[in-house]
């Protein structure tokens, strides 16, 4: 859907770079010694244009996930501020205690990039 990279190239353009360096998989990838490219940078923003463009109220996300509902309000409130008007909703993060980590095959948190997951195939 264009709208979703259109959004996320405006909302780049009002994004400082210090913000986006506090990320928190940014920083873990780092500290592992993973480089860093522009679309692990940028996915933060990415995301927040997917979540912005459809008005939640909440979004259901795991407790790792609660940051990027923070940057997607810091970003809606940056936007709502430059251009004068509210445009967009201030979602909150619904995490729900059942759901809100998934377990990989070594007990850690499940993730690609960890080597943890279970292929579906």
């Amino acid at each position: 859907i264009p709208l979703h990279t259109e959004l996320m190239w405006i909302l780049s353009n009002l994004t400082p770079m210090a913000l986006l360096e506090r990320g928190h998989a940014y920083k873990d990838k780092v500290a592992k010694g993973i480089k860093a490219n522009v679309g692990l940078f940028n996915y933060p923003v990415l995301m927040a244009a997917d979540i912005l463009l459809y008005e939640p109220d909440f979004v259901p996300v795991g407790k790792d996930q609660k940051q990027h509902i923070e940057f997607t309000r810091d970003f809606a409130v940056k936007f709502n501020e430059f251009y004068g008007k509210k445009v967009f909703k201030l979602p909150e993060a619904l995490i729900l205690d059942n759901v809100a980590t998934v377990i990989g095959t070594d007990g850690e948190k499940m993730s690609k990039s960890y080597g943890n997951t279970i292929n579906i195939y």
